[in-house]
């Protein structure tokens, strides 16, 4: 009997199977050995062998031993602590470290006022300037959040911003801030001062007085609500000009500001026949008298919902020069 000797095929590896429901990679730890590999029973490798000869084993709990095979579950494939006839890398399954993963609280309440941490550059890495190494809430909304604490703020809740991204956690950026307790109020009487500032008198000056439309309002940590005058000389976002007066019955204002009337439905300039707006706000030193201006933020007592005009589109806020800037006196409208 003649035989021919093939070539022999080389030992194919079985491919490290994926995870499936079965499969969880635990939080593990490798066993204690001081002089790599130690045997049965010695340094921290289990006389009988891991409980699980497979590290992504569903059946793990904290404090059972298992074999990593090929480096699953993020562990060292050349660990090679244990020897059981060959050696093995073996490790012990521990508790979940903390993290700033926390859920949300079920009872939400916002502190009393918040900063973005210290970053020179965002973001910033783990430990560096102002970011810690692990923050004290993972959820600025968290119960028990005190002032000198830092969380990580989510969704923009408690008026902080989602996309700041200030520090930067392995391969994630995140909204990083501390509890600053409440911020300096501002003086009783803010709202007029500004008038003053603005040449208005602000004798008028109503805080609860709307500024502008707001969808959806809510309120600042002053309490002021969106919208409002009180809210919208705090934020000092520019539409609230008119709050120094009690427009439209009258306004008093240093002569910067020209005296305007709002334009009647019938005065209404008809853009398709050429009759053009050339001043798109109404404290332009340029308007002399019987101008046409269109309110920009409430300038010089003018109101942005007039909506008295169609021109290009519905509601325009339009008004006539009744007499020019510099006249003097008071400047009633």
């Amino acid at each position: 009997d003649v035989y021919r000797v093939k070539d022999t095929p080389a030992p194919t590896k079985e491919p490290t199977k994926e995870p499936t429901e079965d499969r969880v990679c635990p939080n593990l730890e490798p066993v204690e050995c001081d002089e790599k590999p130690c045997g049965p029973g010695t340094g921290g490798c289990p006389a009988d062998g891991p409980d699980e000869d497979d590290c992504a084993s569903k059946k793990l709990e904290v404090g059972m031993t298992c074999r990593a095979k090929d480096g699953q579950c993020d562990t060292d494939p050349d660990l090679d602590n244990c020897m059981y006839g060959k050696v093995r890398d073996v490790y012990r399954v521990v508790e979940d470290p903390p993290t700033d993963e926390d859920p949300p609280s079920d009872d939400p309440v916002c502190p009393p006022y918040l900063e973005p941490v210290e970053c020179g550059e965002y973001p910033c890495g783990l430990g560096t300037d102002g970011c810690p190494e692990k923050t004290d809430h993972g959820d600025c909304k968290a119960e028990g959040i005190e002032v000198g604490d830092t969380c990580r703020a989510r969704d923009g809740e408690c008026g902080t911003d989602a996309d700041l991204n200030n520090c930067q956690y392995d391969d994630k950026v995140r909204n990083i801030y501390r509890v600053v307790g409440s911020p300096p109020a501002p003086p009783a009487d803010y709202g007029k001062l500004y008038c003053a500032s603005q040449g208005f008198d602000g004798n008028a000056y109503d805080r609860d007085r709307l500024a502008y439309k707001a969808e959806d309002p809510r309120a600042d940590e002053m309490g002021n609500v969106e919208g409002s005058c009180a809210y919208a000389a705090y934020e000092d976002n520019g539409q609230w000009a008119r709050c120094c007066c009690g427009f439209p019955d009258s306004c008093e204002a240093d002569a910067s500001c020209p005296v305007l009337r709002p334009l009647t439905p019938e005065e209404c300039p008809d853009y398709d026949r050429g009759e053009l707006v050339w001043y798109f706000e109404c404290d332009n030193p340029e308007l002399t008298k019987d101008a046409w201006c269109k309110s920009n933020n409430g300038e010089c007592g003018t109101s942005k919902d007039l909506d008295n005009c169609y021109y290009k589109k519905p509601n325009a806020d339009l008004y006539i020069v009744v007499e020019a800037a510099g006249g003097g006196g008071d400047r009633k409208r």
